[in-house]
């Protein structure tokens, strides 16, 4: 029997019309959508983890730091993948999971790399925590596949909140950085095609559309950045006026 493949997304109300979007071209990409198992989280969960309040707010939401947390959340679920919610997909969520789900057993997290000056900005945080962070294997957070069951065996989020009451506040990329922390030993890197960022790199044919920026705009009637950008998220968004999401 082909196994489930768990999806992770999390928003608060600013963020409810980017979560739709990317859950619609999730399932509108997939060849299998029976396979799939959804997990989507609001700001009310929040209230449930203990030492959220130890975090900072990331652009006026603690919301980010809800993936921290989801292997205790999520205690029956071995694997995840996690997508923020300012992505697009299009190609199949199938194809990633199956073409890495076994070497993620090995390791805690699969992610694409993220940019250079992304780990070097927290270079002083790392170095307070402790933690030797090689840049090349420093990944982005946005999209990435989770081993649950072996960051349970981890304490994942008693080592974060460790970090953060270590380093005196949280590190410049939030819980990103903080993953790399814990994790820039123990991760696979994946094609960068599954997690294009935008508004820094052109790329002939993405598979994930990482609209950087635009997430914490969302609510607002207008583009207050990155117009292209919002134009691509909003004609999606216009297309999918009438999709309703069982």
């Amino acid at each position: 029997m082909t196994d489930k493949i768990h999806i992770v997304l999390a928003s608060d109300a600013n963020y409810r019309p980017g979560l739709e979007v990317t859950r619609a071209s999730i399932l509108q990409s997939c060849s299998e959508p029976e396979r799939l198992e959804w997990h989507i989280f609001d700001e009310g969960t929040l209230k449930s983890l203990n030492g959220i309040e130890t975090f900072e707010s990331y652009h006026t939401s603690r919301m980010t730091y809800l993936r921290l947390w989801l292997p205790e959340l999520l205690p029956e679920v071995d694997r995840v993948v996690y997508s923020d919610v300012d992505t697009i997909w299009t190609r199949d969520v199938c194809e990633l999971w199956d073409s890495v789900s076994d070497r993620c057993d090995e390791v805690s997290v699969c992610w694409v790399k993220d940019f250079e000056m992304a780990a070097k900005d927290a270079q002083a945080w790392f170095e307070k925590a402790g933690a030797s962070v090689d840049v090349s294997r420093y990944g982005c957070a946005g999209v990435c596949l989770m081993n649950l069951r072996k960051m349970r065996q981890q304490g994942l989020s008693r080592r974060a909140l460790a970090l953060v009451e270590k380093c005196g506040g949280c590190p410049p990329l939030a819980d990103q950085d903080i993953l790399n922390a814990i994790y820039n030993n123990d991760c696979l890197m994946i094609p960068s095609c599954w997690n294009v960022i935008l508004t820094h790199e052109p790329w002939r044919e993405p598979a994930v559309y990482h609209i950087i920026g635009i997430g914490r705009h969302f609510h607002d009637a207008k583009p207050l950045a990155y117009p292209p950008q919002y134009m691509l998220w909003d004609c999606v968004r216009r297309m999918l006026k009438s999709f309703q999401c069982d």
